[in-house]
């Protein structure tokens, strides 16, 4: 359900695209282990089976007299504890059951979502991998608009041509990439995302400003940037980056 981007991916981007991001927590597993302990616990002890009740003298006595019918009564009397032995070990069971089935589907997934689950193993290793690619591509943006206001287009052809760290070729990707990271679960189509959504929206800018700066030259371009900054910032909130002039 991945829709990569436009662009070629090395091997280790495709990997961790594709990385399962779903985790059960430990603590709850020692907590489902600890309730399950307990409810044994209260079994075995209201258990008449493992805890028969003391016979007085005269069951004694007549336990000894008459050994046949004592041996007959035994077993029907702790036919009864066995039953209630049974019951109550089903019970435990049923309790134990439904109380794991409570713990994990309320567990929180450790995912990568821009805000509700942030900090989730994909979404921390998204960061780590793109945050740098995307912060020097922008600033290189800024540093070609600057220029372009002052009459220079050299940055800015250089800036769109190049295919190196810190140009747009390189963001296309990276910025792809840690958007599709800011997620609730892993089932949800790409294009689905806020993150996505916001970074195609910006591209759909920056290529309406890259069109005019080769039709129309710079001072056009430097015109409709505006448009394009402004989409910039949308999305860099939506991934957790500060606006684009303080990066």
């Amino acid at each position: 359900q991945f829709v990569m981007p436009t662009g070629s991916l090395s091997t280790t981007d495709h990997c961790i695209h594709l990385l399962p991001i779903q985790r059960c927590k430990t603590n709850d597993i020692m907590n489902l282990a600890a309730i399950t302990l307990l409810a044994l616990a209260c079994v075995l002890s209201q258990t008449s089976a493992f805890a028969p009740q003391p016979l007085s003298t005269a069951q004694r006595s007549q336990r000894v007299s008459v050994a046949v019918t004592s041996n007959s009564h035994d077993g029907a009397e702790d036919a009864p504890n066995r039953r209630q032995f049974l019951k109550n070990a089903f019970l435990a069971s049923a309790i134990a059951t439904a109380t794991s089935t409570t713990l994990l589907s309320d567990a929180p997934v450790a995912s990568a979502s821009g805000g509700a689950t942030a900090g989730g193993a994909y979404l921390l290793s998204a960061k780590q991998r793109y945050n740098e690619r995307v912060t020097k591509s922008i600033q290189a943006l800024i540093v070609a608009q600057t220029a372009l206001e002052g009459g220079d287009s050299g940055p800015a052809k250089a800036y769109f041509s190049g295919d190196e760290t810190g140009t747009w070729k390189d963001i296309t990707t990276a910025g792809y990439l840690l958007s599709n990271a800011f997620r609730r679960n892993s089932t949800t189509a790409p294009d689905s995302l806020p993150a996505v959504k916001k970074w195609k929206a910006f591209v759909v800018e920056v290529d309406a400003y890259q069109k005019l700066l080769k039709k129309k030259g710079g001072a056009v371009a430097s015109d409709a940037f505006p448009k394009v900054e402004a989409a910039l910032q949308t999305w860099l909130e939506e991934v957790d980056l500060p606006p684009p002039r303080e990066l």
